[in-house]
């Protein structure tokens, strides 16, 4: 589909930035702090994403873009860096209003955080090479012991927003790989069926 990616970006921020005006959310009110913490989140995350593409770590797909590029980036993903965070931003302060409860209490927060803190490690152990892995672990230990250190009582609700924005994401790749085996299924169904269908054919000609 031409331009999914801008489709995408713009679709993702639309409904958040419609409802940052309802009168029980307000986020609006919030735009004073929300603004400029995303716009020093791109200052550090759009030089480090330029460098990772134009050496090759990943790219993009042109039939899904319109073609226009700054430094190396289509403009859909530099819309990524505004729109996403301001969406999942939104839906933070949105659970945190209408969930006064959160499952987490601070004990099994510091569970979450020592086991977040052990798989990171033992991921850049054995990233520690590669270069885009070990520079997001690394970043990741790196705010999370800042986080810990200085605003604990922030962790649980963000664990818990962080899990429900990642629900459609694996939703979506359990639906790709679902999808995948579902076609490598019927493949070897076709592939069993024309074998099957060869060797009878065959064992006809013979006994004829």
């Amino acid at each position: 589909m031409e331009r999914l990616y801008l489709w995408l970006d713009l679709g993702s921020l639309a409904l958040p930035l419609i409802f940052s005006f309802h009168p029980k959310i307000k986020f609006y009110k919030l735009w004073p702090s929300v603004l400029p913490g995303i716009l020093a989140m791109a200052i550090v995350f759009i030089p480090w994403d330029i460098y990772f593409t134009a050496n090759g770590f990943w790219g993009f797909n042109p039939d899904y873009l319109t073609g226009i590029e700054w430094f190396g980036l289509p403009m859909e993903e530099w819309l990524f860096f505004f729109c996403i965070p301001y969406a999942c931003l939104f839906t933070h302060h949105v659970l945190s209003s209408l969930i006064q409860w959160w499952p987490l209490n601070q004990k099994r927060t510091n569970w979450v955080y020592v086991l977040l803190v052990t798989a990171l490690v033992i991921g850049l152990w054995y990233g520690f090479e590669q270069w885009y892995t070990a520079s997001a672990f690394l970043y990741a230990l790196l705010i999370l012991g800042l986080t810990q250190n200085t605003a604990p009582q922030i962790l649980p609700s963000f664990f818990m927003s962080y899990v429900v924005i990642l629900v459609p994401f694996f939703y979506r790749q359990w639906r790709s790989d679902r999808n995948r085996t579902l076609r490598s299924c019927r493949m070897v169904q076709r592939y069993t069926k024309l074998r099957c269908t060869l060797r009878n054919d065959t064992l006809r000609r013979y006994r004829l």
